[in-house]
């Protein structure tokens, strides 16, 4: 990636990093190789109070607000000038709204001057919220997922269940509690579903270093009017025409970049590509 980059604006500076997950194990390592930054871990703080998976605590804001509200709360623990907060969302792809989606976002925040810089990594995700009543189908689910690098959690009877099993180290583990929550289920099942905490999902903390690449990356793109740190691309604008017809597509002709500190912009024809294909194009292909 940078080979031997060091970011000056961030160099030998010290950030608070806020996670109760283990989140570090991806982040650290980046941070320090790649801001030359001294990044130090904080983890009194329970982040689960600003929402879980597992819909004990709603989360009351959106994704990028919790991120950012963790970051500041790493600063205002830590005393540093510069805070790092991540989270995690599980949805639907955005392009047909069909397959598992996992977002996550990682947001550095710069207290001293105020700057925000924020990494994002979107990718499908294998998940799975099924009720179930044997071993067997449990055995498969545990299979499916690739069991125990990610994890799963059990409640009897359905999703609602107040009662909680999670962080099982060995299917012998997984089984027994299964066998002891079928007994207490009055419907005769079990709702099995992924646990999304990052220290029990393989799969979250391969998004989440990516994230942290995203975010080193826009570390070292500097605006040209005020030289900030985090020009990096807002939007897609203009209509690339169809290659057939000539009509304009929803594809996009150029990118803007946006400066998040002086809102300066700059839009740049895309290059990769003049036209679209007719079977993007609404004309050709309605």
């Amino acid at each position: 990636m940078f080979n031997n980059s060091i970011n000056y604006v961030f160099r030998h500076s010290k950030i608070a990093f806020l996670t109760k997950h283990k989140k570090e194990v991806e982040v650290f390592p980046l941070i320090k190789n790649y801001l030359g930054t001294e990044i130090v871990l904080f983890d009194g703080y329970d982040t689960d109070e600003l929402g879980t998976f597992t819909r004990e605590k709603k989360r009351n804001q959106s994704q990028l607000e919790t991120a950012r509200l963790k970051a500041k709360k790493a600063i205002e623990i830590s005393g540093y000038q510069i805070g790092i907060g991540s989270e995690g969302s599980f949805t639907t792809d955005p392009y047909m709204g069909i397959i598992p989606w996992n977002i996550e976002m990682i947001v550095l925040y710069d207290n001293k001057n105020k700057i925000e810089i924020v990494g994002t990594e979107q990718r499908p995700y294998k998940s799975l919220q099924k009720s179930i009543t044997t071993k067997e189908e449990l055995i498969s689910l545990a299979e499916d997922i690739d069991f125990p690098k990610n994890n799963l959690i059990l409640r009897p009877n359905n999703e609602n269940d107040s009662i909680i099993k999670k962080d099982f180290l060995s299917l012998d583990d997984l089984f027994k509690e299964f066998d002891l929550l079928i007994k207490k289920s009055i419907t005769g099942k079990v709702f099995v579903e992924n646990d999304h905490r990052a220290h029990r999902s393989v799969s979250r903390m391969e998004a989440i270093r990516y994230a942290t690449i995203d975010l080193i990356i826009k570390c070292h793109s500097f605006c040209p009017e005020c030289n900030a740190p985090g020009f990096s691309v807002s939007r897609g604008e203009g209509s690339l025409p169809c290659k057939y017809c000539g009509e304009e597509s929803e594809t996009f002709k150029y990118i803007v970049y946006k400066c998040n500190k002086c809102s300066f912009e700059k839009r740049i024809e895309r290059t990769d590509i003049t036209n679209v294909d007719p079977q993007y194009c609404n004309y050709c292909n309605p």
